[in-house]
């Protein structure tokens, strides 16, 4: 009984995800399973009634993790947009909720923005930046599914309209939910983009503003701009890039530049030293440092 056990938590895994699926036909589906699995067997040892038990608490711990996620699911949907804070974070804070329940939060958020997008008048006061940070997903399969499908229609989206925006902010949101794959993620769309549309769209997605990304990941820089080349679009990527290290504001106490800004031509000029011998790199590098100095007050 013991040797199975590793089969028995995954089919276990995959009944949990049956189970939490909003399709309530599936998720009934599996109960005869759940039922099965804590009927009591005939046992040969202590061992085994140990093991039994050990599934029993094993199979009340995911139907209560359901029923949990189907009354936060359900939560969401009652109050919309309003699960947006008008103030600070409180215990009932999105973002709070997102952390115990990412896969709930993370559909309540795109079927918001997918709403917005539908109505006739395309005004909607949901912005990309209340996209929350989620928890833990622990389905790979799901989350594949999911930024592929969103990918799929970021392409066929104009651009800088809110369709692409919360696209990308949702696929952001999923891969930083797995901090361990998200550069993996970002190398694999790299080596998969096949035209330039799909480039510029990639750059768009990794270079945030503002953010440190160029100064901190100088190997994906790289090979973004290789692959820009190699489409023709360097000039539009290089410029997104740049924009996501000196495209934010800045703050100046008595004309000088505060502190917290200041990493912005430091990094530009000694990553453009760093890599003096690359030709990609340090022209790029250079132009970060350049621009800053010439936007000094």
């Amino acid at each position: 009984m013991a040797k199975a056990r590793p089969i028995r938590q995954r089919a276990l895994s995959i009944v949990e995800q049956f189970l939490k699926s909003s399709d309530t036909i599936l998720g009934c589906a599996v109960v005869p399973v759940l039922a099965e699995a804590i009927k009591p067997a005939e046992m040969s040892a202590e061992m085994d009634k140990a093991s039994w038990r050990q599934d029993c608490l094993d199979v009340f711990k995911v139907i209560e993790g359901a029923v949990e996620a189907r009354k936060v699911a359900k939560c969401l949907g009652n109050v919309g947009e309003y699960c947006f804070p008008e103030s600070s974070p409180n215990e009932f804070d999105l973002t709070i909720v997102a952390q115990q329940f990412p896969i709930e939060v993370y559909e309540h958020m795109k079927r918001l923005y997918e709403s917005a997008e539908s109505e006739s008048v395309k005004q909607t006061t949901l912005h990309t930046t209340k996209t929350p940070s989620l928890g833990p997903l622990n389905d790979v399969l799901y989350v594949d599914r999911e930024i592929d499908a969103l990918w799929d229609r970021a392409l066929e989206c104009e651009n800088g309209g809110f369709s692409r925006e919360f696209r990308l902010a949702l696929i952001r949101s999923l891969m930083r939910a797995d901090a361990a794959t998200a550069l993996d993620r970002i190398r694999n769309f790299v080596i998969a983009c096949k035209n330039a549309s799909e480039i510029k769209l990639l750059a768009e997605l990794v270079a945030t503003r503002p953010s440190r990304f160029v100064f901190d990941h100088s190997d994906v820089v790289r090979a973004i701009l290789v692959r820009s080349q190699e489409f023709a679009a360097t000039k539009e990527v290089t410029r997104t890039l740049i924009l996501s290290a000196c495209g934010g504001g800045r703050t100046y106490t008595d004309t000088e530049l505060d502190p917290e800004y200041k990493y912005i031509l430091e990094q530009g000029d000694a990553l453009a030293n760093r890599f003096r011998d690359d030709p990609l790199l340090q022209p790029f590098y250079s132009e970060i440092a350049n621009w800053e100095r010439l936007s000094a007050p």
